[in-house]
């Protein structure tokens, strides 16, 4: 009777480990994409409390707060966060600049536009942020500023595509 080899043979282990390595070929850069976008998205966490006073302040004045001052916040340089650099009010638009630790975010901006009723009967506001077609109405909805938005589509937060 002849003995049965136990274990791999060097064939086997080279086939596995190509396997592995086309994997995490393929896996890599969607990841990084995920991570980037993750990235992204602390801009809006940070613009939160931004995005509350600019709402207060157009129920009360039927106007937009020309900067952070005027809004109640903090300075520009001083809304910040682990990737971005500044929340900047501009009449009512908030831009969001990302900083250098994310290369791929590294001085790209978001911007997040006020959106008010066409016939002003209520004070309901919310925000839209990303790419803005402005010749585009949806139900008689206006938005307010000029997008500064440079981010790649791709590496929007969910809510901005």
């Amino acid at each position: 009777m002849k003995k049965q080899s136990a274990g791999y043979t060097l064939f086997e282990f080279i086939f596995v480990a190509t396997i592995i390595g086309v994997l995490a070929a393929v896996s890599t850069p969607a990841y990084l994409s995920y991570e980037t976008r993750a990235r992204s998205v602390e801009g809006l966490t940070v613009s939160a409390v931004a995005r509350q006073k600019i709402a207060e302040y157009y129920r009360y004045t039927h106007d937009f707060p020309k900067d952070n001052v005027a809004a109640g916040v903090k300075a520009p340089d001083l809304l910040k966060g682990a990737y971005t650099k500044q929340v900047e009010i501009i009449d009512g638009v908030i831009h969001i600049t990302y900083n250098d630790k994310d290369p791929i975010l590294t001085g790209k901006m978001l911007t997040l536009h006020p959106v008010i009723s066409e016939d002003l009967s209520n004070d309901l506001i919310f925000f839209k942020c990303g790419y803005i077609d402005k010749d585009k109405k949806i139900d008689g909805l206006n938005y307010i500023g000029e997008s500064k938005t440079n981010i790649d589509r791709k590496y929007l937060p969910g809510s901005c595509r």
